[in-house]
């Protein structure tokens, strides 16, 4: 789905509702794989273990 989304062929909104999901969900996975894949800035689900151990 992200990367269905990323491609920008169409809107968030119809390719949310063609998946079954709402459109924020899949603004949300967008925001994390971008923090995830270096695009954006934040933490990352390994900077995130790391700091509990």
């Amino acid at each position: 789905m992200v990367a269905v989304a990323r491609r920008g062929e169409a809107p968030i909104s119809r390719i949310a509702k063609a998946f079954g999901i709402s459109e924020s969900r899949l603004q949300r996975w967008l925001k994390i794989a971008d923090i995830e894949d270096g695009v954006k800035p934040g933490v990352t689900k390994a900077n995130r273990r790391a700091a509990r151990r």
